[in-house]
């Protein structure tokens, strides 16, 4: 069986940790990296697993300001050259990896020929936002895999002697989607690694990296955040209080989805989610009808808000269940209240856990290949049992 070191994470007592990087919660882990580098026994390379918008990105940067901080205090001062370089994302001493479109000439050496002006300038755009939000996903559109190209690029960097700092940090976001070719080469560079470099990969998909090199790295796990935690970065951001405690609660403790979500209009999937439910509740045909063929629609075109809407939905089952409870403070769509109270007047009996069910299980069917309008049928009838017998 493979053997995998697990990081232990340390313990914060007294006040917050100043960090180059706005970070969020996760001072256990922070510490635990504080005391690595001021343990003097930084290993090789690390492996920061844990949903996209846990933090694993975000640490890493600011695990690599702590190893290329000119002060050696074992924290970026913020202050020094090699500090405000790391902040802006531009140290000679720093090399980040990450998916780029693939390219027909594989023998490359250079990640970014052939790449078009346009896509290396979105590319700066990107690496500036990150720089900004340290949370942002790095998202190259038509980015697949992260090709042998780049990391035949990186080789030849890192055996040469840092620009700047004592050491050099290569990190790689991504890192399941190392292509084949990519992972070997990798491999040979962990195999060999160069004096004074350290690696930190990271991945919501531990399981896809190759196991040999999953086998050279400390491995660090980072939870999900706590939903009030990205409510508050939401605010932060000029998103209203009850906008930011829907969007946390559907981004189910991952902030890069909370992000993803801002994209879309949720007062409008918030509608559709309702409405969908009226013609299930009053059964009628023609609607659901035309609800079928525009949720088939939405399907084909936009998978995540498909599933933002079924999420929805199951979050109204759950605000209902808390307004039979007396629970009124504990609502997320509060904004719906007067309809909720509509709806547990009318479906006094239904099954929160039943319903919960249904749409789980037609998630299931369809990661499963099962074809969109039955699946779909299938959740109508389901959800119509589930709500009970309509009140007089």
């Amino acid at each position: 069986m493979e053997k995998q070191n697990q990081i232990e994470s340390g313990r914060v007592v007294g006040q917050k940790i100043m960090t180059l990087f706005e970070l969020i919660d996760n001072d256990n882990i922070l510490s635990c990296l504080d005391n690595i580098v001021s343990g003097k026994k930084v290993s090789t390379a690390y492996l920061f697993h844990g949903k996209d918008g846990a933090g694993t990105e975000a640490f890493a940067l600011e695990f690599a300001a702590k190893l290329l901080c000119g002060s050696r205090n074992n924290k970026p001062c913020g202050s020094c050259s090699s500090c405000r370089k790391m902040k802006t994302l531009q140290h000679p001493d720093l090399f980040l990896v990450y998916p780029l479109p693939s390219k027909e000439d594989s023998r490359t050496i250079d990640p970014f020929k052939g790449l078009s002006s346009k896509k290396i300038e979105e590319i700066q755009q990107l690496l500036q936002k990150k720089s900004e939000d340290p949370y942002t996903k790095l998202l190259v559109s038509g980015a697949r895999s992260i090709p042998i190209s780049f990391v035949r690029w990186i080789r030849k960097q890192v055996y040469m002697k840092p620009q700047e700092s004592s050491a050099r940090c290569v990190i790689v976001f991504d890192a399941h989607l190392l292509t084949i070719e990519a992972s070997n080469a990798f491999l040979k560079v962990l195999e060999e690694p160069p004096e004074n470099t350290i690696f930190i990969l990271t991945s919501e998909f531990p399981e896809s990296i190759l196991p040999t090199i999953r086998s050279r790295c400390q491995a660090l796990f980072f939870p999900q955040l706590p939903e009030g935690k990205i409510e508050n970065k939401l605010v932060q951001k000029g998103i209203p209080g009850e906008k930011a405690k829907l969007i946390a609660n559907l981004s189910a403790g991952d902030l890069t989805a909370a992000y993803k979500i801002l994209d879309y209009d949720i007062i409008e999937i918030e509608d559709m989610a309702i409405n969908l439910l009226v013609y299930i509740a009053t059964w009628n045909k023609n609607k659901l009808k035309e609800k079928l063929q525009n949720m088939v629609e939405i399907y084909r075109k936009d998978q995540y808000k498909f599933f933002l809407v079924l999420k929805i939905i199951q979050r109204w089952f759950m605000d209902a269940a808390l307004l039979k409870l007396g629970m009124d403070g504990h609502l997320v769509l509060y904004n719906r209240r007067d309809r909720l109270i509509r709806f547990v007047k009318s479906f006094p009996d239904f099954d929160v856990e039943g319903l919960h069910r249904a749409i789980d299980y037609c998630v299931d069917l369809l990661r499963s290949n099962v074809y969109i309008s039955l699946a779909l049928v299938n959740l109508f009838f389901d959800l119509k049992e589930g709500l009970g017998r309509r009140a007089k």
